[in-house]
């Protein structure tokens, strides 16, 4: 037999067995995904440690590096997103933050906190027709929080909206009836509504 077809022979011997190997572990034993979800869970708990350590000790780029890897790990923990969106954006990197906040509202769409951080966001950046548009989202989803009805109002306000404002905190009232900044802002808006109607 020459060189060459003992080549291909092996090739095509080495090809079956691989082949074989493949189609026999098309679904892995159970015990076998045990371990390697227990290997996941670890790995992600030893990072999340070590994204810790770097917010307590200011090493805020290698931290930046780790909440990247872990929202490809679990891409619905949303506040892997808030935490990297807020260094970002504190390092000066904006539209990095932005594009942070846009995945985190992609991959959670019903989760009022993926809506409500990108609203703060630009809240923060003095935006505050983007601040509406977000915490209007935020405000819409099931089981939203107050937080999110302070900043709907806060946000309104700040584009003249005060019929909307007053609206905002009227829902905030009805979630949190005892809320004490609520009567304030309110009868401070209620003012301004006077003021703007007089000639």
């Amino acid at each position: 037999m020459s060189a060459f077809r003992w080549r291909v022979s092996l090739f095509l011997l080495f090809s079956i067995a691989v082949v074989s190997c493949l189609l026999a572990q098309q679904k892995p034993p159970a015990l076998t995904l045990a371990k390697l979800g227990f290997i996941n869970e670890r790995v992600e708990e030893q990072i999340t440690i070590s994204v810790d350590y770097c917010w307590h000790n200011g090493y805020h780029h290698w931290m930046m590096g780790m909440l990247f890897f872990l929202i490809e790990i679990d891409p619905k923990n949303t506040e892997r997103y808030s935490t990297l969106g807020w260094i970002l954006s504190s390092n000066g990197r904006h539209s990095e933050a932005v594009k942070v906040y846009e995945r985190n509202m992609k991959e959670n769409p019903g989760l009022s906190d993926a809506f409500y951080d990108a609203a703060y966001h630009f809240y923060q950046r003095k935006d505050y027709a983007q601040a509406v548009k977000y915490a209007e989202m935020a405000a819409s989803k099931p089981g939203a929080e107050g937080v999110v009805f302070r900043l709907l109002a806060h946000s309104y306000e700040r584009t003249n909206q005060f019929a909307k404002a007053l609206a905002a905190w009227e829902r905030l009232l009805k979630i949190a009836p005892n809320d004490g900044a609520a009567q304030g802002n309110m009868k401070r808006i209620r003012e301004k509504m006077q003021r703007s109607q007089k000639p």
